[in-house]
């Protein structure tokens, strides 16, 4: 049984030096609930959870505070979820000890690639449920978490982030001041690490993220 306990923002030293410290980006009551009900599950012996309400705040709270595991719970229904990729990757660099943890709430093919593309290191899809939360906990815990097998360059976000915003590759090309073929080898280079069929996919994908933020 865990000790579970919740810390406030300005208290996250809160615990024993071997607590395992949870920043929770959850702006839901009732999904913030159930995450403490399945820490007391896992084999951690202490959590100390803290949550985020927006994802401004992100990089402050980190930078003041120690933190093993940042979970986002619904990153596929946060309306500003492109923005929010560009932070993942920040974080990821700044604070590579730091697990990010993303829970999908649909399934969206080629989104937990993406993801991890952008510095996620573990993605839980719906179907994980309960027990795959758990296995996580306590995998990160015992320093067995796996990394995240693709990561994608600076200029490969940029350009990633502009295709899923419905952008051409010839306006890519405009904006960052590089010739067409080049912006087209890096999209091709995209859809080879993203595992995808055809070279559409990127942009079908943002489709299909705009609706669900819509949904």
């Amino acid at each position: 049984m865990s000790i579970n306990q919740t810390a406030n923002m300005s208290s996250l030293a809160f615990g024993s030096p071997s607590a395992l410290r949870i920043l929770v980006y959850e702006s839901t009551d009732i999904l913030w609930f159930g995450i403490q009900e399945m820490l007391r599950d896992t084999a951690v012996p202490e959590t100390v959870t803290m949550r985020l309400h927006h994802p401004n705040d992100l990089e402050n709270v980190l930078s003041m505070h120690a933190v093993d595991i940042l979970l986002l719970t619904s990153a596929d229904s946060e309306p500003g979820l492109f923005t929010l990729l560009q932070k993942l990757a920040s974080v990821s660099s700044n604070y590579p000890q730091m697990k990010v943890v993303v829970c999908l709430q649909r399934n969206i093919p080629y989104l937990a690639r993406l993801l991890q593309g952008f510095g996620v290191s573990v993605v839980l899809t719906p179907d994980a449920g309960s027990p795959g939360w758990v296995e996580m906990f306590n995998l990160i815990q015992a320093g067995d978490a796996e990394d995240a097998p693709i990561r994608l360059s600076r200029q490969e976000r940029y350009v990633a982030q502009a295709l899923l915003e419905g952008k051409s590759v010839t306006k890519i090309a405009q904006m960052t001041g590089r010739n067409v073929r080049t912006i087209s080898a890096q999209k091709q280079t995209l859809v080879y690490k993203l595992n995808m069929k055809y070279s559409s996919e990127l942009q079908t994908l943002g489709g299909r993220l705009m609706r669900a933020k819509t949904a």
